[in-house]
């Protein structure tokens, strides 16, 4: 019984055992469950996080290769000709950047396209500029001498007066007065010019030249169109026949060609490269006298067509014309005449063919066939402003068509008394700056067509003056061989050109050199006779580079410069009725003072009247003249003593 009791325990030990294997089995089977749903789950964020993460790797990639890509294609666009006119609109559409920053990236690169643009103005007026500030330093500098010169003037007048008190010379005999009064004067006339150059160079725009090279306005247009003809075309052949009538080589001819085209981009030499090279009036008054030299010479030139017409007329081959025609179209040839030749505008036979000889200052490539080319600015010689001009030139600008308008007012005074501005070379540097010569220009330089033309009629009327008194006259600028016409037409063309060359290195001046046989030279060491200007001139003063210099009178704001020592301001007196002088017994002391026989007037010794000439369109006389100072000082002494006599 005992045993079956502990058997059914057994039993019910093992049957409990059993259900716990069964409840931990199924246990173990839930813990699996649960696994693979972890399992699962995670999984499936680890495949989310790989797409995520590839899908930023993919994007970044993209970004990446789309930023290379840009940098790649701006660097290809760099090169094409149209790429700086997108360069804004690309700046706008970069996606890469902020708002912001495509916005400062548009403006900067409008700015920096504007500011290349116009990089030659502001670089001539930043050089006016600093031309002007020294100019202007040299005006303050000279502020204090001239204050001294001025009251040492004023010291001077009186004490004129009070030797002309103490001697009883009422009269001024000895002009102590008038001699005090007048360097008074000149005195505030120094100064008064010195505020007024000061003041332009303050107001004038820096656009317009004064002291430095002046500058282009701003927005300038500086494109070039190609102005060489094609290889096949009449003005081609026509420039073959003319060149080959002066150069005697490759680069010979080629240095030539560099003159035309510097001639061309002036816009002053004539509208086409034939009336450049077929311009002048004789082969001694031409450039290019090669032209004039062959048979029907400009005007057979002009009627060339064909190259058989260009191989006609200038006796040349046609391979040699052609052969011309791919020497001046070779870019080497081109940059070596550009270097040597620089922007000259004239040149002179080879020193075999000279009859001066080798040339100072000139450029020479040495061969007994090459011209030389005057590119010495210092000398004179006429050079193009922008330097060598690009065989592909601009399209002239031609000359207005209708003719100048008209002068008036001139009122012309011949020189015939004391004073006058004697023909000199004074300038900055000393009385020899310049060769001997006259220089006609506005002492204003406000060069509108009018003041243009006024200069070009007072220097007219002053060669024609010259030539009436028997000299022999040359506009420098012109030629300093032939001298000035005396026929009127063809005088007014020599100086119509002598001013527009002079306007190619400075202002459009007029230069004249007069010889006189029965005169003696200025200068033993240089031409040009020591005569005055043919007409009466104001106050003399000393202008910088101009030297001395003065007013013409009645010529409305034209001066003349470069004067020699000795000249003054031209003696011009009033004509007035010679006066009567009578012996008449003198009334009483007490009638003469009771009834004085003209009015009351006051001793003001300080004050010297001038005109203005601008302002007074008659003639004004700069010379000391009699006024009514000295006849006011001498009825104050006369009533003075008279005054006393009646009460002793």
């Amino acid at each position: 019984m005992a045993t079956s009791n502990l058997i059914y325990k057994s039993f019910i030990n093992v049957k409990n055992i059993t259900r716990g294997f069964f409840s931990l089995n199924e246990g173990l089977n839930r813990t699996n469950v649960y696994t693979a749903k972890i399992t699962k789950n995670i999984n499936e964020r680890s495949n989310i996080k790989k797409r995520a993460i590839l899908s930023d790797s993919i994007l970044y990639k993209r970004k990446v290769e789309s930023v290379r890509r840009k940098k790649q294609e701006g660097i290809i666009e760099l090169s094409k000709v149209g790429s700086i006119f997108s360069a804004p609109s690309r700046a706008l559409s970069n996606v890469g950047e902020s708002f912001t920053s495509r916005i400062m990236n548009y403006a900067g690169t409008i700015m920096a396209g504007w500011l290349v643009y116009n990089l030659p103005s502001i670089s001539g007026m930043a050089q006016e500029l600093v031309a002007r500030v020294v100019k202007l330093t040299q005006i303050l500098g000279g502020f204090l001498p001239n204050s001294g010169k001025v009251l040492s003037a004023f010291n001077d007048v009186l004490s004129a007066y009070a030797q002309n008190f103490l001697s009883f010379d009422f009269k001024d005999s000895q002009n102590r007065v008038e001699g005090a009064m007048k360097n008074l004067q000149d005195s505030f006339s120094g100064m008064g010019m010195s505020f007024e150059e000061a003041l332009k160079l303050i107001t004038t725009p820096l656009t317009e030249p004064l002291e430095g090279p002046g500058a282009p306005p701003i927005g300038t247009d500086y494109s070039q169109p190609s102005g060489l003809p094609t290889s096949n075309s009449p003005e081609m052949y026509r420039i073959a026949a003319a060149l080959s009538t002066e150069g005697s080589g490759s680069q010979s001819t080629v240095d030539m060609m560099q003159v035309v085209v510097n001639r061309k981009a002036t816009g002053k030499y004539g509208a086409t490269y034939t009336d450049i090279l077929a311009a002048g009036e004789s082969v001694n008054r031409s450039q290019f006298q090669g032209v004039w030299k062959r048979p029907g010479g400009p005007k057979a030139f002009r009627k060339i067509q064909t190259l058989e017409d260009a191989a006609k007329w200038s006796g040349q081959s046609k391979d040699s014309l052609l052969k011309i025609i791919r020497d001046i179209q070779n870019p080497t040839l081109q940059a070596n005449a550009a270097k040597f030749v620089g922007g000259a505008l004239e040149f002179r036979a080879s020193p075999p063919n000279n009859p001066n000889g080798r040339l100072p200052g000139t450029a020479w490539r040495g061969g007994p066939g090459d011209n030389q080319f005057l590119t010495d600015p210092s000398r004179g010689d006429p050079i193009r402003t922008g330097g060598p001009a690009p065989f592909n030139l601009p399209a002239p600008v031609k000359p207005p068509t209708s003719k100048a308008p008209p002068v008036s007012n001139l009122e012309l005074i011949p020189q015939t008394g004391k004073g006058g501005l004697i023909q000199g070379g004074s300038g900055a540097t000393g009385e020899t700056t310049y060769a001997t010569h006259f220089h006609i220009d506005l002492k204003n330089p406000n060069y509108s067509a009018e003041g243009l033309a006024r200069i070009r009629e007072v220097a007219f009327q002053a060669i024609k003056a010259m030539q009436a008194r028997g000299s022999t006259v040359y506009l420098t600028n012109y030629s300093q061989i032939s001298p000035a016409s005396k026929n009127d037409s063809i005088l007014r063309s020599q100086i119509l050109r002598d001013q527009q060359l002079h306007a190619q290195r400075s202002s459009p001046g007029i230069d004249i050199q007069e010889h006189n046989p029965n005169t003696k030279p200025t200068f033993p060491s240089q031409p040009g006779s020591k005569v005055k200007f043919p007409f009466a001139v104001g106050s003399v003063y000393w202008r910088g580079g101009y030297g001395r210099e003065a007013e013409i009178i009645g010529s409305g704001g034209v001066t003349v410069s470069h004067g020699a020592p000795g000249s003054a301001p031209s003696e011009i007196r009033p004509t007035q009725p010679p006066v009567q002088i009578q012996s008449k017994p003198k009334p009483p002391v007490s009638e003469r003072i009771s009834q004085p026989e003209e009015a009351p007037s006051y001793v003001v010794p300080f004050i010297y009247p001038q005109q203005n000439i601008e302002s007074s369109p008659q003639p004004v006389f700069t010379q000391p003249q009699t006024f009514g100072i000295d006849s006011s000082l001498n009825s104050f002494i006369d009533k003075k003593i008279l005054l006393d006599l009646a009460y002793t």
